[in-house]
């Protein structure tokens, strides 16, 4: 499952097919559960988290470098009824659906429940009780982007404030480290110290969220 981030990766910066692209892809497909979800190993909240994350890039990576019409079928059944709870799971639903190919009706479905769960201050949060963050809201700006929600529409410009209001001088955004302390501490030299991970995986996540909007 680990490789689907750099399939992913690989795929948005339009890296063309080869023996070794497939070969992994064709890896990532063997892990493919019974009920058509993929899962994980170690959770690390929150980028690691959800079946619903990693069910959506295995998706994406076959897609891109091992096309198997089976698995995807299977992989967008298991999306489309599998009751989605954390703003993750609501999220990478909207974003599998979308790329599985899934119905309109389907996809409009999942990104109601999605936006639904936005804040009175415009944003999302990643973690059930927590307050809004960069990370859901940038997550969940960018599935709505990716399903064909319009960066003009009240709920996105409302969401785009938010990050707007929340991002640090320096031009991140910090989010509080939520995952278990499985290894020792490194630096990277991104601010915000220990909750540096999650602070850029969010700054990430809001940037995307934010690029369409400065386009327009």
């Amino acid at each position: 499952p680990g490789y689907t981030w750099l399939l992913v990766g690989m795929a948005d910066k339009g890296e063309k097919p080869d023996a070794g692209h497939a070969a992994m892809a064709k890896a990532l497909g063997a892990f493919q559960a019974p009920d058509g979800s993929w899962s994980f190993g170690l959770p690390r909240a929150p980028m690691q988290s959800s079946l619903f994350t990693f069910t959506a890039l295995s998706v994406k990576s076959l897609n891109a470098y091992a096309p198997d019409k089976g698995k995807v079928a299977k992989a967008a059944q298991w999306l489309a009824h599998t009751p989605a709870k954390s703003v993750d799971d609501k999220a990478f639903q909207v974003l599998g659906l979308k790329w599985a190919g899934a119905s309109a009706a389907t996809i409009k479905k999942a990104t109601a429940s999605l936006l639904a769960d936005q804040r009175n201050d415009g944003g999302w949060s990643s973690a059930p009780g927590a307050p809004s963050d960069a990370y859901g809201t940038g997550l969940a700006l960018y599935a709505l982007r990716s399903a064909g929600t319009s960066v003009g529409t009240a709920a996105y410009q409302k969401g785009a404030k938010f990050l707007l209001r929340t991002q640090d001088a320096d031009g991140t955004w910090y989010v509080v480290k939520r995952a278990i302390p499985a290894n020792n501490y490194l630096d990277a030299s991104f601010p915000h110290g220990e909750s540096q991970y999650s602070s850029f995986n969010a700054t990430c996540y809001a940037t995307m969220a934010l690029a369409p909007v400065a386009k327009k």
